[in-house]
Order: C-alpha cells, then sequence, then structure tokens
C-alpha cells in the first residue's frame, strides 16, 4: 500500500475497486460470514484449509502501479 500512498483515500478505494475481481472492497462482514460458516454444522468436516476472503485478488494479476 505504501506504493500507493500519493493517492487520496478516495482515488485508492476507486483503484481498489477497479483491480479487484469482484470489483468492490471486502467488508468486516465478508469474513464474519465465513467465521459463521466454519463454526456452523455445515463445516463439520472441514479442518486444515485455508480459505482466503480476498475478493478473488489471489488468483488475479498484481495491483499495477497507476
Amino acid at each position: 500500500m505504501l506504493n500507493y500512498r500519493d493517492l487520496t483515500e478516495q482515488k485508492f478505494e476507486q483503484f481498489c475497486k477497479e483491480k479487484y475481481p469482484l470489483r468492490r472492497i471486502g467488508e468486516p462482514e465478508d469474513v464474519a460470514q465465513l467465521i459463521v460458516f466454519l463454526c456452523s454444522e455445515n463445516a463439520s468436516f472441514i479442518s486444515g484449509s485455508i480459505i482466503t476472503v480476498d475478493g478473488g485478488s489471489l488468483n488475479d494479476e498484481p495491483f499495477i502501479r497507476v
């Protein structure tokens, strides 16, 4: 993020929205929903997994300097 310190908060937010595959910035509720799922009976057979909550950015190209 230090590479983007010259951008205003609004410009950085818009930049992120354009670059994330889901075209939005994650919210705390996005992580909370995963936690609720993992605590539920529906996730009873899941163990030792790494689950990313990143809007698909891990599978996309890295941010490019504007």
